[in-house]
């Protein structure tokens, strides 16, 4: 049995409003996905790239190097800032977070 003419009149104009409707959710919906898709592809380019730049020995050492390094510069800051200056660094990033904490 075929449909009224007025049968299709009325359910185009509810078509078209809807399909924009449904592409413009999916399209919000659908972004931080991607987003995070795209994240997820850098990260594991960066592990492969830093993978095998570590398997080159030279590399290897001088990266351990720099890490020991830089950690006997902060041991030593550590160990000789004067007592003047005890809690400075603490109450510098405690103001620095205080207004993104609250």
């Amino acid at each position: 049995m075929p449909k009224s003419s007025t049968a299709l009149m009325t359910t185009k104009p509810r078509i078209r409003f809807i399909d924009p409707m449904k592409k413009a959710l999916r399209a919000y919906f659908e972004a931080p996905f991607k987003v995070l898709a795209v994240l997820v592809g850098i990260y594991g380019t960066n592990r492969g790239r830093v993978k095998r730049l570590m398997a080159k020995p030279q590399m290897h050492d001088l990266f351990r190097t720099a890490v020991v390094i830089t950690a006997l510069v902060w041991i030593g800051i550590w160990l000789f800032v004067g007592n003047e200056y005890e809690g400075r660094l603490t109450e510098a990033v405690k103001e620095l977070f205080s207004g993104v904490m609250k």
